[in-house]
């Protein structure tokens, strides 16, 4: 009976090992087919040697629903296409050191912002040639992201718990 129980464990646990080798672990990565067909069309022809990491629905801080989809290569370059609903590019969303912030960026989180600390920057490469900057702050337990257009005007900004 004891050599029994154990087989059937055995078995229980090759099945679900081998139904994850089968299906995957999507909790990294949602499935590229419930994005719009512009939206996989975009991907597949101008970024073929990237993959699909992450693709969710969002709602940026200026109230605009989006469609956020990260993108990584196999030597780890990352980069995040944002689209509008129906599938057209609003911009590419590139990580950044806190150095490569233009001046009227930096001089804006000092003059609004000067109690928070600096964590991480983005770049944004509008599609209508455009550039604007996405900030992450801290100060405390309060972190925000804010978005600040290249003259350093603040277009919107949300806490990171909303």
């Amino acid at each position: 009976m004891k050599n029994f129980q154990l087989l059937l464990g055995f078995i229980l646990v090759l099945s679900c090992a081998s139904s994850c080798l089968i299906f995957g672990d999507d909790d990294d990565e949602d499935d590229l087919t419930e994005l719009p067909t512009s939206i996989q069309d975009f991907i597949q022809n101008n970024y073929p040697d990237y993959v699909v990491e992450e693709a969710e629905k969002e709602t940026l801080c200026t109230g605009v629903e989006v469609y956020e989809v990260e993108l990584e290569t196999k030597e780890d370059n990352e980069i995040e296409l944002v689209f509008d609903l129906e599938g057209s590019l609003l911009y590419e969303e590139v990580e950044i050191s806190t150095e490569e912030l233009p001046t009227a960026v930096t001089e804006s989180i000092i003059a609004n912002y000067g109690n928070f600390k600096l964590e991480e920057a983005e770049r944004l490469e509008l599609a209508t040639d455009g550039t604007q900057y996405e900030v992450e702050l801290e100060q405390g337990d309060t972190e925000l992201e804010v978005l600040f257009s290249g003259n350093g005007t603040v277009i919107c900004e949300e806490s990171d718990d909303d």
